[in-house]
């Protein structure tokens, strides 16, 4: 006799009934299983019950030994530690194994009596999903990287070689593969400004099966400000009458550029400089009013992300004077007139 779920005594037939019922099913679902050379079929997490209600003696029959036991090979066989109930449970340790159940009773007579159970079949794999996360290690600022931690991912199949890939997206919401990082390590340039990311985790278990886990995506990438690069240069002699002119070709700027705008100051010491605030843009011309000063061009760059930055130019030698003929007549009156 055992006892059911709702705690009331069956009789053996009725075990039996129930066995049949567990067994159908799981054969159900595998209709490819081999079961010809085999008393049933064995599947990870499925649990097996010790069916007796044919085993009869005539001499009597005492209290029943159970002892569940394993083989890699059908022939050499070893009893599973603990495993001495009427019902078992093949978990991952098990699987690609066979099982079988030995009993042994004495009975009426003092006769011990052992018997075994036909083997299962190879215990059958039933994937178990990941356990853990991938995450993502790092700050979303350029220049910084973002690092994937799977220390925390594990997995009863057993885990093979990472795979890990990337994806980005402008909205946390579609996401595109990024091809060019293909390791754990995502190093963070100006290209990727603007985009929140995301890894993709893959692995192959041991039984075959391909998992695969994504990170929560991070932040947005902030932008930092990358310094103008190149100078401002002025052409011309620091002469009256002469025209300077500014050039700001070589400068560049890894945030882009979205406007330039030059202007000009003057300096009586090199060291104190007024603005011309009438003069701007790259051309100006030296008059009498700059004879003597120092002039400098002063370039404003303004990014793609509105940050602005200002350069100077070399300060021209002091501007030389260069004779001006007088005009006008001279006037000869009588005297009287």
């Amino acid at each position: 006799m055992l006892i059911n779920k709702k705690n009331y005594l069956l009789p053996i037939k009725k075990i039996f009934q129930i066995i049949i019922l567990q067994l159908r099913t799981i054969n159900n679902l595998n209709k490819d299983e081999n079961l010809e050379n085999a008393g049933f079929a064995a599947i990870e997490d499925v649990p097996l019950i010790i069916d007796l209600s044919s085993v009869t003696d005539s001499d009597g029959m005492g209290s029943v030994s159970v002892q569940w036991q394993i083989s890699s090979d059908n022939k050499k066989w070893t009893n599973i530690s603990g495993a001495t109930n009427q019902s078992f449970t093949p978990r991952e340790i098990h699987v690609g194994n066979r099982l079988r159940v030995a009993i042994s009773y004495v009975d009426g007579q003092g006769n011990l009596e052992p018997l075994t159970s036909p083997p299962s079949t190879p215990v059958r794999n039933v994937n178990d999903k990941p356990t853990g996360s991938a995450r993502l290690i790092g700050s979303a600022v350029e220049d910084s990287a973002l690092v994937v931690d799977t220390s925390s991912i594990a997995d009863e199949d057993g885990i093979g070689g990472f795979d890990i890939t990337w994806q980005r997206s402008s909205s946390k919401s579609s996401w595109e593969a990024y091809p060019t990082a293909q390791n754990e390590v995502l190093r963070l340039t100006q290209s990727q400004v603007g985009y929140s990311y995301r890894a993709v985790v893959s692995y192959v278990d041991s039984h075959g099966t391909r998992e695969v886990l994504y990170t929560s995506p991070s932040e947005t990438i902030d932008n930092l400000d990358d310094p103008v690069q190149g100078e401002v240069t002025i052409t011309g002699e620091p002469k009256e009458g002469v025209t300077l002119r500014a050039l700001s070709d070589s400068l560049s700027d890894e945030d882009g550029i979205a406007s330039i705008s030059i202007s000009w100051e003057t300096s009586k010491d090199g060291r104190n400089w007024i603005g011309l605030n009438s003069l701007s843009g790259p051309v100006l011309q030296l008059n009498q009013s700059l004879v003597g000063s120092q002039v400098r061009a002063r370039v404003a760059v303004v990014d793609n992300f509105g940050i602005e930055t200002n350069l100077y130019s070399q300060a021209t030698r002091t501007v030389e004077n260069v004779n001006n003929k007088p005009s006008g007549r001279i006037v000869i009156r009588r005297v009287g007139q």
